[in-house]
């Protein structure tokens, strides 16, 4: 089985909603709602239109830590790149930076252990440069 989760990145705050909340997407209100489970029940409401989505791919770095659309990674051997997903395949796909070298990923990849989660496209964009 597979865990279907998101993270939300907000382009006007330029801050992801808090890794203890709850995403719900309110279709006709065009909006992003979270709630956080602090104890308070608080609730925000972010517009969609400002917000960014980002999937799990369901992969996990080889230190354990979840991959996500948008992360950065170093593979060993090959370099730096960026998570996106490859529409015609169906598939996630490491960019590397400074070539157009793409490399399809899945589940079943022996080369995902070589790879590092090191940041992401919104918090840390030094790192594709």
């Amino acid at each position: 089985m597979r865990d279907i989760k998101f993270i939300a990145w907000n382009k006007k705050l330029k801050a992801f909603a808090p890794d203890n909340c709850s995403i719900q997407i309110q279709g006709d209100d065009a909006h992003v709602s979270f709630d956080f489970f602090d104890g308070n029940f608080d609730t925000a409401l972010w517009d969609l239109s400002d917000v960014e989505l980002m999937q799990f791919t369901g992969l996990k770095d080889k230190n354990g830590v979840e991959i996500y659309e948008g992360d950065i990674v170093n593979h060993n051997g090959i370099g730096i790149g960026y998570i996106d997903f490859n529409e015609k395949h169906a598939a996630y796909k490491i960019i590397f930076k400074g070539t157009t070298r793409k490399w399809l990923i899945d589940m079943l990849d022996r080369e995902i252990r070589e790879i590092e989660v090191i940041g992401n496209i919104h918090e840390n964009p030094e790192l594709l440069d």
